[in-house]
């Protein structure tokens, strides 16, 4: 087995991607022609009519919108997102379940992110800093000062919205961000976005030799 060493890379190199030569798709194929064989004496013509048929049930099911066929069926990872990306979900969770509590910095940080960012919120941090401008009167206030005070007085000053947006009747989802995150977070094994991409622990990843941690995020994910 040692000249494999030496045979491997060149094949590799005169064949390049192993994807576009491989037959383990033609093998599949193959394989789900010949399970159309009926008459054993004549697989040719149980073929071409498995074939047939095969590519009419195709053809028509393109057209049936009431009938959840293999084009209109939802994906196997379909994650359910909402129309509010902060409170999506997308994907799935695989394996056991942990919990674990933020520490301080980590807990201002996400929530700080969080806040800045959504598109609901954008209106009270016009707001917010409508009033602080007016603390100042008529003096200009430059655009480092202002994200200055996003970021160290725009939460507390959030926080303290909340009974007045209850009054108002304010979207749940508005309510909820201006309280403020749980110290408590969830804590997966695995995670599956959509069909392409496996998140894995790297701790639960280090025990799997043949598997490469490509992608991390810090010291806690792999793929």
């Amino acid at each position: 087995m040692i000249h494999l060493i030496i045979h491997l890379p060149m094949e590799a190199k005169l064949g390049g991607l192993v994807q576009y030569r491989w037959m383990y798709p033609i093998e599949r194929y193959l394989m789900g022609l010949k399970a159309s064989v009926r008459n054993r004496a004549y697989p040719e013509g149980s073929i071409a009519e498995g074939y047939i048929v095969s590519e009419c049930l195709t053809f028509c099911s393109r057209y049936f919108s009431d009938i959840e066929t293999i084009f209109s069926r939802p994906l196997r990872n379909d994650g359910n997102i909402k129309k509010w990306y902060i409170f999506s979900f997308g994907g799935r969770p695989v394996g056991t379940m942990d919990t674990k509590i933020l520490d301080a910095k980590s807990l201002s940080q996400a929530n700080r992110y969080v806040l800045l960012h959504s598109d609901k919120l954008s209106p009270y941090r016009q707001e917010f800093l409508e009033s602080e401008r007016a603390v100042y009167g008529g003096i200009q206030i430059s655009k480092r000062t202002e994200d200055k005070w996003l970021v160290e007085k725009f939460p507390r000053w959030l926080a303290k919205q909340v009974p007045k947006m209850e009054v108002e009747q304010v979207d749940a989802d508005v309510i909820a961000l201006a309280k403020g995150p749980h110290k408590g977070i969830v804590i997966w094994m695995i995670h599956v976005i959509w069909t392409i991409y496996t998140y894995w622990l790297l701790k639960r990843n280090k025990y799997f030799m043949s598997r490469m941690a490509r992608v991390k995020d810090g010291s806690m994910l792999s793929e």
